[in-house]
């Protein structure tokens, strides 16, 4: 059972170094995002004036071109990001249910420790050992046979005869 309880607390390590590691990740990609959406606006935008002036014929269809290009790579940029902060949502998730299911374990492997010491109400000396170790006892059964040390006060009162 301790091995459980240091397997359960060393994963619990584990994952918080990993939930750092997303928070991390999730801070870079919002920025990222921030950088790729403003990109985003600038060149719909741009794009959209470049529409009109190319009907307008005010644009040649080459310029128009490069235009469109720049709107739909940042269109594909934003995309990326969006889909990148999805994959970073699903790994934090994960790692949370994971997290949440080692404290369970942690927990349970906890309560089985409590059973799996004994401790004695008085001070004593085993005399016998009635159960085997890993044998599976419930409560009340006697495990161990023991003579209890306790400083014991007598009065002996003696008649005498009246000779």
């Amino acid at each position: 059972i301790e091995p459980d309880v240091k397997r359960a607390k060393a994963m619990l390590k584990e994952l918080k170094s990993a939930l750092r590691e997303i928070e991390e990740a999730e801070k870079e990609v919002r920025a990222i995002k921030k950088s790729a959406l403003a990109n985003f606006k600038l060149a719909k935008k741009t794009y959209e004036r470049f529409k009109k002036l190319l009907k307008e014929e005010a644009v040649s269809k080459q310029k128009f071109d490069e235009v469109e290009a720049q709107y739909l790579s940042a269109k594909a940029n934003l995309e990326a990001v969006a889909s990148k902060e999805r994959e970073i949502a699903e790994k934090k998730k994960q790692i949370l249910a994971k997290q949440e299911q080692v404290l369970a374990q942690l927990q349970k492997a906890r309560t089985y420790l409590k059973y799996a010491y004994l401790r004695s109400t008085a001070n004593g000396v085993v005399l016998r050992k009635l159960v085997d170790e890993g044998n599976l006892v419930s409560p009340r059964t006697p495990v161990y046979g023991a003579a209890i040390r306790c400083l014991l006060r007598t009065d002996i009162y003696l008649h005498q005869p009246l000779s």
